[in-house]
């Protein structure tokens, strides 16, 4: 069964989104699965993540995975951005 998900992070700056953007694009590039693709798409201030899998456990690990990711980021941009 084909899953789907979609994750969106709003961002205060376009610096701080163009950083984010930056440094999650090798791991878009080079996915984890070859049974998931990721996406990575900027919507003025938000980047959307979706994630498009062959099943349900592929899905959930593929999501942990770039949530891990995507959080680590997102506190290192706002350290950035408050600095």
């Amino acid at each position: 069964m084909k899953t789907k998900a979609v994750i969106s992070l709003k961002f205060s700056s376009q610096k701080g989104l163009k950083s984010f953007v930056e440094a999650l694009s090798p791991e878009i590039n080079h996915p984890i699965s070859n049974q998931a693709k990721v996406h990575l798409e900027k919507k003025e201030d938000f980047v959307l993540l979706s994630v498009d899998a062959e099943n349900t456990t592929t899905l959930r690990s593929t999501l942990n995975a770039y949530l891990h990711w995507m959080t680590s980021m997102a506190k290192v941009v706002e350290l950035l951005d408050n600095s």
